[in-house]
């Protein structure tokens, strides 16, 4: 996979509605983030929204049976409380309203300061942590100082760095497929991307079907393995992301 210069790709919001969701979430005097909340055994279960999600299922119950933390990425926690299994963990860092249906006091909720204010109305009286990012071009005062969680373009990649920052080691990923199916549908819940938006993208040999913003997220995928020797990552399903660890795993041994 070549390297893509993808910038600005399917962003949300302009760098004033951030600075105003993120005035009004330190305002509420929430905890931020700090020391790994959850007994682990060093294996982090982080669950995507990608198309293939629904054929694990039962391995994510499995996995959670186990003793092994779940992580549901935003709309990925629906899914999962839909299917009777309630995450150990909710990472948002969108600025989109996402609402959550049947949220759980055994849920630590993670959300970015720049998430929208009403995400953190609907989450009051639940446990909640907040994190801070910021990728404008000028910095903003309120979170001078303060620590900013960076690391890939998506929530899904952030995700894995707060991992790492607890002392995860090990990740087992669901639904981080980062492409399109033949029919154009590129979340288990059947949204779909329209014919003139999606690109082609070539990995081992072989074409992937997908988008602005998830060819972005597979190039930083890429990007994250060349920097993180010391972890061991098993991404669930035939997908781009998957595609693209094969390939690395393969340079890594010949190397």
């Amino acid at each position: 996979m070549e390297a893509l210069e993808l910038r600005g790709v399917e962003a949300w919001g302009t760098p004033e509605q951030l600075r105003a969701n993120i005035v009004s979430a330190l305002a509420r005097g929430i905890p931020e983030a700090g020391i790994g909340p959850v007994v682990h055994d060093g294996t982090f279960v982080i669950v995507g929204s990608g198309p293939a999600l629904p054929e694990f299922v039962q391995q994510i119950r499995a996995e959670q049976a186990q003793g092994k933390p779940v992580c549901a990425v935003k709309g990925a926690y629906n899914f999962l409380t839909d299917h009777g299994i309630t995450p150990s963990v909710y990472f948002n860092l969108e600025a989109r309203y996402r609402p959550l249906t049947r949220p759980s006091k055994a849920t630590l909720y993670l959300l970015a300061s720049r998430c929208d204010p009403q995400q953190f109305d609907d989450l009051a009286g639940h446990r909640v942590w907040m994190f801070h990012t910021w990728d404008g071009k000028e910095p903003i005062a309120e979170l001078k100082g303060r620590p900013l969680l960076t690391g890939g373009s998506t929530s899904g990649l952030r995700a894995i760095v707060m991992g790492y920052a607890w002392g995860f080691r090990k990740f087992s990923m669901y639904g981080f497929d980062s492409c399109i199916r033949a029919d154009n549908v590129k979340r288990f819940s059947g949204e779909s991307v329209e014919e003139h938006k999606t690109l082609e993208v070539i990995c081992g040999g072989r074409a992937f079907k997908t988008n602005g913003a998830m060819a972005l997220q597979a190039q930083d995928w890429r990007d994250m393995l060349s920097l993180v020797h010391d972890c061991e990552f098993r991404v669930h399903g035939d997908g781009l992301l998957a595609a693209i660890h094969r390939e690395w795993l393969k340079l890594r041994a010949a190397a």
